[in-house]
């Protein structure tokens, strides 16, 4: 059992209890705006959706619908949509990996070191917040064009590294702040180099902040379309872009059928994350 007694460093073992309070008269209109909340917001675009695909033919009229698996097994089987999967998961897994371990690197030497250099790396790492997601693919466009990385998956992995490294450094950063530095010192007095006291004490202690990193950077890669835009080819095409096509070319039933797949990616990527690693966005404070 630890517990830390410093201003930002708050491991603990102690227990805490979410105090229940009694809504009273407001339950019930509460209740009732929920509702309406969830059947504005999910429930009726993702039956849109689930209904697009199962139709042969785009149509408002429910009394004359039909339904057919036509669309939605054509949608599903066709090559172009299998590679877009096996690109959107393989970028999907990769990139936010990377992410955390650059943001370990980067966050670790401000964290633990007040050198200038440890301070400017913590600037760069922060500089493409600051830029429009399609700007910054355009930028990646020009710099790569005349290079081996161009039309292939790599520029697009690197692209999303860079994109949303400000997003891993902060959270890795917040998560390292949370471990007082004096646990690691411990390790060190007793025997341990720096690395391993990182390794064996800071790391295994962050460890439900940076899985819940990586989960936020696997959605926010999964379904990004500004930065790769420009970037994808169709040999490289992601669900985002290919989905994001099908609408703008008019194919609805294979745009609503990409969007569900995509969903689905989602969603399994966010179980594995709460029930297999137990942890949740609630670990970053989302």
């Amino acid at each position: 059992m630890v517990s830390i007694a410093t201003p930002l460093a708050t491991v603990t073992g102690k227990p805490s209890h979410l105090r229940l309070m009694p809504l009273g008269r407001f339950k019930t209109p509460s209740v009732i705006l929920f509702v309406l909340y969830a059947m504005a917001s999910v429930i009726l675009p993702y039956f849109a959706l689930l209904l697009t695909a199962f139709t042969p033919y785009a149509m408002t009229d429910l009394r004359r619908i039909t339904l057919s698996t036509k669309s939605f097994v054509a949608a599903i089987t066709s090559t172009n949509t299998l590679s877009a999967v096996g690109n959107t998961v393989l970028i999907g897994l990769l990139a936010p990996t990377a992410c955390i371990l650059f943001g370990l690197l980067v966050s670790y030497g401000e964290t633990r070191s007040r050198s200038l250099y440890s301070r400017l790396t913590g600037y760069v790492a922060t500089v493409p917040v600051a830029i429009p997601g399609i700007v910054f693919g355009t930028g990646m466009l020009w710099a790569y064009i005349a290079t081996p990385l161009y039309a292939t998956t790599w520029i697009l992995l690197l692209a999303f590294i860079a994109h949303y490294l400000p997003y891993a450094y902060r959270l890795t950063t917040t998560a390292a702040m949370q471990i007082d530095g004096t646990l690691a010192e411990a390790a060190r007095v007793c025997g341990a180099s720096r690395a391993r006291a990182w390794a064996a004490v800071t790391l295994p202690l962050s460890r439900n902040a940076l899985l819940a990193a990586w989960i936020l950077i696997f959605i926010f890669v999964v379904r990004e379309v500004d930065v790769v835009i420009v970037l994808a080819t169709p040999g490289t095409m992601l669900l985002s872009v290919a989905t994001f096509d099908a609408a703008q070319y008019g194919v609805l039933q294979t745009a609503a059928v990409l969007g569900l797949i995509q969903t689905v990616i989602l969603l399994s990527g966010i179980l594995t994350a709460r029930y297999v690693f137990r942890t949740s966005l609630k670990d970053i404070g989302i």
